[in-house]
Order: structure tokens, then C-alpha cells, then sequence
């Protein structure tokens, strides 16, 4: 009996796997054939011109070459990339920060990726929202020097202009139109203030 109903659950599942990767496939087709839309638009409103000089056809050729290179990213991604689910609890990606005050200065944080799943790709926003949830001063501390800003297909997540933070553990979430990005997670140590 119980064989049988793990059958019946699983076939759903996989035949659920196969609908998902078949809507990714059809997000990224739709992405391909805008791209090269926009890419043969340029090229033939050039051809239809008067004349058309050596510079422009070496544009064109570098742009349908770059459309050629993101085409083919977007088809190897969407290939090696586990399948991301819509409908069921998964993994949030997290991003961790570390500051250290040593000799008066903060020290700078490297850049992080924040990648998009292909289905909410469509209309993201300029910028992501950051929640940080600790010390109040200190999380709008922190809120005034990281920035995420949109970056091709995905976030970037940045720390500039570190001004003065407050030691303590401090976290949150990076969403997109109210869509989770990442988990964040914030530790700020001044070894100064232990003395």
C-alpha cells in the first residue's frame, strides 16, 4: 500500500520537474528571439541607410556577436542549473558580510552576485530592497553604504562610502518587488570596543 501511493506521488513530481524546465525553455526562447530582434532591427535599419562605412558594420557585427554569446549563456544556464521551484519552500541564497574596524578603518567588502531565476526575470526593478533587522541605528548604518543594483541578469550587491557602524549581529533579506532574493547576514566587530 505504501509503495503504491509513493508511486502515485512521484510520477506528479516528475511529470511537475518536466513542466517547469518546458516554462523555463519557453522564457528563455522568448528572451533569444527579443535579443535577436532587437540585434536584426539595428542591423537592417544600417543596411537600409545610404551607405553603410566600415564602423558600422564592425558595430553590427560585435552586437550580433554579443547577442550570439548571451544566446548561448542563457542555453548553457538554463542546461547545468538545477531547476528553481515557484511553488515549494527552497533554498534562499545567503549572503554574508563581515565588517572589522582595525586601525580606525572599516574594511571593504568584496562585491556579491545575487542570481534571478528565469521566470522572474521579466520586469526587475533598478534596484533591490534591503530588510535588516538589529540594532536600528546600526541597520540603517549599514543600510546607507550597501547597495543592489540590477546588473545584466542578475543583483550586485555592493558596500561604498562605510561610515561609522554599530558592532552587532545584524539580519535580513534582499528582495525584488517584494520577491526574496537572498538571506543577508551581517556581523560587525570593532576590537577596539572590547578593551
Amino acid at each position: 500500500m505504501a509503495d503504491e501511493n509513493d508511486k502515485q506521488q512521484t510520477e506528479p513530481l516528475a511529470w511537475d520537474r518536466v513542466g517547469q524546465f518546458l516554462q523555463d525553455m519557453a522564457v528563455v526562447g522568448e528572451n533569444i528571439a527579443k535579443r535577436n530582434q532587437e540585434v536584426w532591427g539595428r542591423v537592417s535599419s544600417n543596411l537600409r541607410g545610404d551607405r553603410y562605412p566600415p564602423d558600422a558594420m564592425t558595430t553590427d557585427a560585435a552586437k550580433a556577436m554579443n547577442a550570439a554569446m548571451d544566446n548561448l549563456e542563457d542555453v548553457w544556464t538554463l542546461l547545468t542549473r538545477p531547476p528553481e521551484r515557484d511553488r515549494v519552500a527552497s533554498v534562499v541564497a545567503t549572503v554574508f558580510l563581515r565588517f572589522t574596524r582595525l586601525n580606525g578603518n572599516w574594511n571593504v567588502q568584496d562585491p556579491v552576485w545575487i542570481r534571478v531565476p528565469y521566470w522572474s526575470r521579466g520586469d526587475l526593478p533598478p534596484e533591490a530592497t534591503i530588510y535588516l533587522d538589529g540594532d536600528r541605528e546600526g541597520a540603517k548604518a549599514l543600510g546607507d553604504c550597501i547597495s543592489v543594483r540590477l546588473a545584466d541578469k542578475s543583483y550586485l550587491l555592493e558596500v561604498s562610502d562605510v561610515k561609522d557602524l554599530v558592532p552587532g549581529v545584524y539580519v535580513g533579506v534582499v528582495t525584488a518587488d517584494d520577491r526574496p532574493l537572498a538571506n543577508l547576514r551581517i556581523v560587525v566587530e570593532d576590537p577596539g570596543d572590547a578593551a
